[in-house]
């Protein structure tokens, strides 16, 4: 082995053995290559899920171009989906900043986009604010009508000094029930109308994801001010069991957290990756807000009737495009991190291990490919839901 004598003497966790000791010892050779995979919350949506999600995208964005009304349901359905997700990501890594990859708001764009389409063109094909005023007017005359005017005033023929010219006679309740006719009734065929509640789904779905937006961005911009080390956790199986430390290539030296429950041991690594999706959070959920607000303005001011070229204008086309992007930027990075290591490491270790005495033994770790994203992923995405999801781990060692 390569000898480091910048480590030489540091005293290696949990002994009293300088590191120039073991260096000068015999090395051990580990049988075979082992994967390094990411801890709960320390990976990127899986490629696999990306690709699902954006399979399920790209039709979509087509029918909410030619014929939205085809596409309502289905956006409603992977959209109350995606907040869910979210909702449940923001309280399992309660916006960590080394789970920044698991709660990044990046990918809400695209389904903003949606909602406000959907809600915008059912208002303008229905002329829903018309319908609600006229709904409101006639609901306070009737109002009015039943209750305000339920007494009429007759003129006494024969009247006397010191008597009223007039007297108010109360009205019966069964006289206006008898005489309905004469009276204004709400708009029962608004309510009965089933775009209206989809409209109101809409907005729900639109306002909680603007909220999602804001709340992931304060937390992106909190989560590592004056650009602090940001340490992530990184497992493999060759540090576990007895493992206490492990060396590089690079002589960097790692302790390990010992995991007996998964059948891994842990180091930790610095997390540039994170910083790197901290800052890209920032900004990319920054400029999505605003594309946002010029898809609401062209939304709202843009007739649905103009076709410049034969092309229909009043379609959220900042947020569809950008949408995509963000998928296909996730897919890729995706699929690097998951065939990589992660940077700072190399590929050549050396694990002391401390079972009668500590000893050397060298290894080579490798990408934990789409199932460590995956593990790395779905972990801290249910790590809220504790023993539910994670069993056993719980109650026998630390996750």
């Amino acid at each position: 082995m390569d000898l480091c004598p910048q480590i030489a003497n540091i005293t290696i966790a949990n002994t009293t053995i300088q590191w120039g000791q073991l260096q000068a010892s015999s090395v051990r050779p580990l049988g075979g290559n082992s994967y390094l995979r990411p801890d709960k919350g320390g990976a990127l949506l899986p490629w696999v899920y990306t690709l699902l999600v954006l399979v399920a995208h790209l039709p979509t964005v087509i029918l909410r171009v030619v014929k939205w009304e085809a596409a309502q349901t289905w956006c409603l359905a992977t959209t109350t989906l995606t907040v869910v997700v979210y909702c449940l990501a923001y309280v399992s890594t309660q916006l960590a900043a080394d789970k920044i990859l698991v709660w990044t708001p990046l990918l809400l764009v695209i389904d903003a986009g949606a909602m406000a389409q959907i809600l915008f063109l059912i208002c303008e094909d229905k002329r829903v604010l018309v319908r609600i005023q006229k709904m409101i007017r006639s609901s306070l005359w009737y109002a009015k009508a039943s209750g305000f005017c339920a007494q009429l005033r007759i003129r006494l023929p024969d009247s006397k000094p010191g008597r009223p010219a007039f007297e108010p006679i109360p009205l019966r309740p069964r006289a206006l029930e008898d005489n309905a006719q004469a009276l204004p009734t709400p708009h029962p065929a608004m309510l009965q109308d089933y775009s209206i509640y989809v409209a109101i789904v809409s907005f729900l779905l639109l306002l909680a994801i603007i909220i999602l937006q804001i709340l992931g961005l304060v937390g992106a911009v909190r989560a590592n001010p004056g650009n602090l080390p940001l340490p992530a956790p990184w497992c493999s199986p060759i540090f576990q069991p007895f493992g206490i430390a492990v060396r590089d290539g690079n002589c960097r030296v790692y302790n390990v957290e010992m995991s007996s429950a998964k059948g891994v041991g842990c180091i930790l690594i610095d997390g540039n990756i994170q910083k790197g999706w901290l800052k890209g959070t920032v900004w990319g959920t920054s400029v999505a807000l605003i594309l946002e607000f010029f898809d609401l303005c062209i939304l709202t001011f843009v007739n649905s009737n103009a076709r410049p070229r034969g092309v229909q204008m009043n379609r959220p086309w900042f947020t569809m495009f950008s949408g995509l992007a963000v998928l296909l930027v996730t897919l890729i990075f995706g699929i690097i991190y998951s065939s990589e290591l992660p940077p700072g490491i190399t590929e050549k270790v050396w694990v002391v291990v401390n079972m009668d005495k500590p000893t050397l033994w060298a290894g080579t770790l490798k990408s934990a490919g789409l199932r460590g994203a995956v593990i790395g992923w779905n972990d801290g995405l249910f790590e809220a839901w504790n023993d539910v999801y994670f069993g056993a781990w719980v109650s026998v060692g630390p996750r």
